[in-house]
């Protein structure tokens, strides 16, 4: 069997209301009016709802910064502590053990992320299985939901008549799209 069937076995699997998760995770690019580099770090949460129906939600994690290690490891760490704690709560909420999978680039599969993975039991009191689809860029879910934002950006860049200079207006553009599901953060 090969590991996207494994992973779509995983997500078959997923019990309703049982706290399961499957989180694709990939980087996604933006660009600023001054041709600056925004990074997404998009997380696609899937679980399986108590009518028994798949539900997708996406968390963006908008940054000015080369993404790497560290800033998968922050933003993984962010979603892990409870609102308490000064995190988002978004993952720790979910409840239940979870996966989590995407393409297995240097940002995602590297010693200091995996150290910071394997202690997230007792941080956080969650179980994290890593099943990585591929050594570099595979396509999951990440990449479908980047199209569906595009097109708005490109609107509201054209009636403001420039691109986004700012990490905030690329917050408030989204924010103001009105797609459910979507939550977003900025750094």
């Amino acid at each position: 069997m090969c590991l996207r069937s494994y992973i779509q076995a995983k997500i078959d699997a997923l019990e309703a209301g049982s706290g399961e998760w499957v989180i694709y995770q990939d980087y996604l690019s933006w660009y600023s009016e001054t041709g600056c580099k925004m990074n997404d770090l998009l997380f696609t949460v899937v679980t399986r709802r108590a009518d028994g129906q798949l539900q997708y939600e996406y968390i963006h994690n908008i940054m000015m910064v080369e993404h790497t290690g560290a800033t998968t490891r922050y933003c993984w760490d962010y979603h892990l502590r409870s609102k308490e704690d000064g995190g988002s709560g978004e993952i720790s909420s979910l409840h239940g053990p979870g996966t989590r999978t995407g393409d297995g680039g240097g940002d995602f599969q590297n010693y200091e992320f995996i150290f910071s993975e394997s202690q997230y039991w007792e941080k956080y009191g969650v179980i994290i299985s890593a099943d990585m689809l591929c050594a570099f860029h595979a396509w999951n879910p990440c990449d479908g939901a980047k199209r569906k934002f595009t097109k708005v950006f490109t609107k509201d860049q054209v009636e403001q008549g420039r691109g986004f200079a700012l990490v905030e207006e690329w917050l408030a553009s989204a924010a103001g799209a009105g797609y459910e599901n979507n939550r977003f953060y900025g750094q």
